[in-house]
């Protein structure tokens, strides 16, 4: 149900860029998501990956250290769910913005309302890539916690 309100709240979020972005004099969003977002995103992909695989060593090493073995069985259960949905998301972002029409001479929503829903699930899934990132984080502060 958790993971449901997340991707309500996201799509939610994201048509109320999309409808500031239409309405709102200038171009950032659209200059972004043409120009900018794959770098974005996959620099916070490759980020996050670097600090899972970082974070994997250090849990190993503590498994190690420690008698009992399902200690951070679900942090990183957590981990890797989370890493998963980010590359997924990097991919599927991907694909969305190469079928996504061009934005036509005339910007009215009727002439591109493909345009316009493909940018709303982009940003969504962007969205939730940031909270599968907060939700990495939070299992790195969780296992901050259980060290001392």
């Amino acid at each position: 149900m958790r993971t449901i309100g997340y991707i309500f709240l996201s799509l939610f979020i994201s048509v109320v860029i999309i409808i500031g972005d239409y309405y709102l004099p200038g171009s950032f969003l659209t200059r972004f998501l043409d120009n900018s977002f794959i770098e974005t995103f996959a620099g916070l992909v490759g980020f996050n990956i670097a600090a899972v695989i970082f974070l994997l060593g250090q849990l190993i090493d503590l498994e190690k250290k420690m008698p009992e073995t399902d200690t951070f069985q679900r942090t990183r259960r957590e981990i890797k769910h989370n890493s998963y949905f980010l590359l997924f998301a990097f991919v599927a972002s991907l694909i969305l913005l190469i079928v996504r029409p061009d934005l036509g001479i005339d910007q009215s929503f009727g002439n591109n309302v493909i345009y316009y829903i493909l940018n709303v699930f982009i940003l969504a899934i962007f969205g939730l890539a940031i909270n599968a990132i907060f939700e990495i984080l939070s299992a790195v502060f969780t296992l901050g916690k259980s060290q001392k």
